[in-house]
């Protein structure tokens, strides 16, 4: 998969942009704020519905404007093609804070963010996830549901009904902590958690599982043959041999505390508390690890997201490198870029020439970036 051309219109720092890109390697040079990452952000707002940079849909549209549009062609290596557009226009009322999202896929309009995630697989990789192994589990739960979502039609469905039941129920326990009313409505919310959150957390164990051996061979090569790596999924619903069992115990887990979820009035067990364990001889990196042994790990799970990624799809993701050269050393860099041989398309921003690209920069596309342009470099060739 890869990115044949890009539009925008009033997005972020662009008036407009047109761009031509196409399989293999693309780097793009320019100081910070110049609009690098503003190009990776877009087509990750087109492949995943939202922007890994701000919570609010707002904030992509340009000073001034009333609305910004995102609209690609992608390409397969078989000829089949495929087109997605966004358009977020702001609220009629200036003071709202709020906006308006529509998305597009072959020129019909979607209603549901189901319809248009896992159509464009894309993996991304910036300094903030870096990290991931020293952050908090929001981020690791963040970074499995983004991967699943992707490459298992479904799992976006189940979780965002799963969150729907849970924000629903932490209602109904908060009334009946301070009102002692709607006890029977938690009852009625626990069989839309058990259904769901079953799903979540199987989906996410497999992924996990798929993940390991990846994420080991790469940490054993980057911590060149001292360290082996072990993730494994932890939860509340770990280790259950299949569906039916699964939901019986989220069932249960809901039933037997119901008292102290009362009392605290939020749901205390279930996959929105789940983990992912990351181990080096058996000490936890998250509490243990040196700096550089969290970032080869955090390293180490991107390179095993985009393994599985390919595996389950039967093609590459999108590889989209968002200025994390510069924050990591020359071998943990040369992994990163060593994707790029295999996928069909990668896309690396760098405020500054790297030394490690003149490896990878024969047949690559190379472009300057600044004051709302983006311009391809001349070459020799």
């Amino acid at each position: 998969m890869y990115v044949k051309t890009l539009r925008l219109e009033h997005f972020r720092c662009y008036e407009q942009l047109s761009l031509e890109l196409g399989p293999g390697l693309h780097i793009m040079v320019g100081p910070n704020a110049s609009g690098k990452t503003t190009v990776l952000e877009a087509i990750g707002v087109l492949a995943l519905t939202k922007s890994h940079r701000c919570s609010q849909d707002r904030e992509l549209v340009r000073f001034k404007a009333e609305w910004t549009r995102a609209a690609a062609e992608f390409g397969r290596a078989d000829g089949r093609g495929i087109g997605l557009r966004v358009t977020v226009r702001e609220s009629v009322r200036a003071d709202s804070g709020s906006s308006r999202k529509t998305f597009e896929v072959n020129g019909v309009p979607r209603r549901r963010v189901t319809e248009v995630v896992g159509q464009v697989p894309v993996v991304m990789f910036g300094p903030e996830d870096l990290g991931l192994v020293k952050g908090p589990p929001s981020g690791r739960r963040r970074f499995l549901n983004e991967a699943i979502s992707q490459v298992r039609p479904g799992y976006l469905a189940d979780l965002m009904r799963y969150r729907r039941g849970l924000r629903q129920r932490n209602e109904c326990l908060k009334r009946v902590r301070k009102e002692g009313s709607c006890r029977e409505l938690v009852d009625a919310w626990d069989g839309a958690l058990v259904e769901s959150g079953a799903a979540v957390a199987g989906a996410r164990e497999e992924f996990v599982r798929a993940m390991a051996p990846h994420s080991d061979r790469a940490h054993h090569r980057l911590s060149n043959g001292r360290e082996r790596l072990v993730i494994a999924y932890k939860g509340d619903l770990a280790g259950m041999a299949d569906m039916a069992i699964r939901r019986d115990r989220l069932r249960e887990l809901l039933r037997s505390g119901i008292e102290r979820d009362i009392a605290l009035g939020r749901t205390a067990m279930g996959p929105h508390r789940d983990e992912l364990d990351i181990l080096v001889a058996e000490r936890s990196l998250r509490t243990y690890g040196s700096q550089g042994q969290q970032r080869t790990a955090a390293l180490s799970l991107v390179l095993a997201q985009a393994a599985v990624m390919s595996q389950w799809r039967d093609e590459p993701p999108i590889i989209l490198l968002d200025d994390c050269l510069s924050e990591l050393d020359a071998d943990r860099a040369r992994a990163m870029l060593e994707l790029s041989r295999n996928a069909e398309q990668m896309i690396v921003t760098t405020a500054a020439w790297e030394p490690v690209l003149d490896e990878f920069a024969v047949g690559a596309r190379v472009y300057d970036v600044g004051d709302g342009t983006v311009v391809p470099r001349e070459t020799d060739s």
